[in-house]
């Protein structure tokens, strides 16, 4: 997941020249910065665990027969 949110964001921030995360990430990974790469993935982890618990609950609301 870091790995696709890593590589998508840093494709568009070159793209259009916008300074962002994956720069950072990029940037910090090359320097072997891994503190800054260790942080952005566990303020990341939360919110990709409530995305989780979210698809669950939806599907537990809303069954849908195949």
């Amino acid at each position: 997941m870091l790995a696709d949110l890593l590589t998508g964001s840093f494709i568009i921030e070159n793209i259009f020249q916008i300074p962002g995360i994956g720069v950072f990430l990029v940037n910090s990974s090359m320097n072997r910065d891994y503190t800054w790469s260790s942080a952005f993935a566990a303020l990341r982890h939360p919110a990709r665990r409530f995305e989780l618990l979210v698809d669950f609950a939806y599907t537990l609301l809303i069954p849908r027969e195949l």
